[in-house]
């Protein structure tokens, strides 16, 4: 009796093992087996689960570390967004946005005034084209203080050739010297025109966009129309009254003070 108490004191572990084994086996799903299979030995079955604790330890490891850079990336925008460097370029964004407005602007002016001069020549070549490119390119050369030479028409535009003889395509030219072009052709259809129509020469601050210069040359070849057309030019530029003789001027809000006071 005693020697078969001792029997199953030794074996009462293991049938508890084996109950245990049993339960969780029964608890195993299809997907678990196949899993398990791949392990021969339970002590392959500890290393693997120790590797995988390890790689669960460094991915907590390095969400901890993602959190905390969040945090401090977070912490540095609220300081950025309240210093005065943030401020500076926000003020840096809305200048380059007016340079881009301005560029745009002066784009689509150099765009218009391609198509003014492409409409005068459309005008002009009627017949006259001969005569108005002399005239025209005598203006030209006069305005550019002989920097340009000669004007050139092609089936396709318009080309100038400057002074040390480089040909340059109008859309090539600064919006300056495309008004000059512009201010030329104008001027030249209207001087070979006044034998078939006799009309005067208006013009309201068109050398706006021309420097001291350019605006002299500009008004001293109007003088010399003078002769020849009733010419009315507006401006509110006080420095243009300096290229003009006195008896020529009219001052427009004098003569609405005049009449006010008249009245």
């Amino acid at each position: 009796m005693k020697v078969l108490t001792n029997v199953i004191k030794r074996i009462e572990p293991w049938l508890k093992k084996t109950a245990r084994a049993q339960a969780l086996a029964k608890q195993l799903t299809e997907e678990d087996r196949q899993v398990l299979q791949r392990f021969s030995t339970q002590r392959d079955l500890n290393v693997a689960l120790q590797s995988i604790i390890k790689q669960q330890n460094s991915l907590e490891g390095q969400h901890e570390a993602n959190v905390q850079q969040l945090s401090e990336q977070r912490l540095a925008l609220t300081q950025l967004a309240n210093s005065h460097q943030y401020q500076d370029l926000l003020q840096k964004q809305a200048d380059l946005q007016s340079d881009i407005t301005q560029l745009t602007d002066q784009w689509l002016t150099k765009q218009l005034l391609i198509k003014w001069i492409d409409e005068t020549l459309l005008n002009a070549s009627k017949g006259r084209q001969p005569a108005i490119v002399t005239v025209a390119e005598s203006v030209f050369q006069s305005v550019t203080d002989g920097g340009y030479t000669q004007i050139v028409f092609t089936d396709q535009t318009v080309q100038v050739v400057a002074k040390s003889g480089v040909t340059y395509d109008v859309g090539e030219l600064s919006s300056g010297t495309a008004e000059q072009l512009y201010v030329a052709l104008r001027l030249a259809f209207t001087k070979v025109m006044a034998d078939t129509v006799d009309m005067p020469i208006i013009i309201d601050d068109a050398f706006v966009n021309f420097d001291r210069g350019r605006t002299q040359h500009a008004l001293s070849t109007l003088q010399d129309l003078t002769d020849s057309h009733q010419i009315l030019y507006f401006t509110a530029n006080q420095d243009n009254l300096q290229f003009v003789d006195d008896a020529q001027i009219l001052d427009l809000n004098q003569l609405t003070s005049n009449s006010v006071m008249q009245n």
